[in-house]
């Protein structure tokens, strides 16, 4: 099961920066759609990173150490991409979508799947 759980976790972390990444490339025409999809898979993605944290548990080295203080920075972050990917939603929504939106939200992801890649592996 806990594999199931990480895969799930980095399914939706590719999701969350190759979508918005192809739709910055191109001129996606089904914005609404990858929207909604884009949505489920931030839902997945903290669902299974609170589980991952809290099957760890004691575990985890404190928030006065470096992985703590990574470990902060990365939510900060997805507080930071929720609120972006909120705006680009809703423009979206109303037929104005921002390509620089997709852009930044990409690379915003891009970042905070590093981090998570070197917070689960050292």
């Amino acid at each position: 099961m806990v594999y199931v759980v990480h895969y799930a976790h980095v399914l939706a972390m590719a999701w969350l920066v190759g979508g918005p990444a192809a739709a910055w490339l191109t001129r996606a025409s089904r914005l609404r759609t990858f929207e909604g999809v884009t949505w489920a898979a931030f839902g997945v993605i903290v669902a299974t990173g609170v589980g991952n944290v809290g099957a760890l548990g004691d575990g985890l080295p404190g928030l006065a150490s470096t992985w703590g203080m990574l470990l902060l920075a990365k939510l900060v972050l997805v507080l930071v991409l929720a609120g972006l990917s909120l705006r680009r939603s809703v423009l979206a929504w109303r037929g104005t979508p921002s390509r620089r939106l997709y852009g930044v939200t990409a690379l915003l992801a891009a970042v905070i799947g590093a981090m998570g890649v070197w917070l689960a592996h050292g």
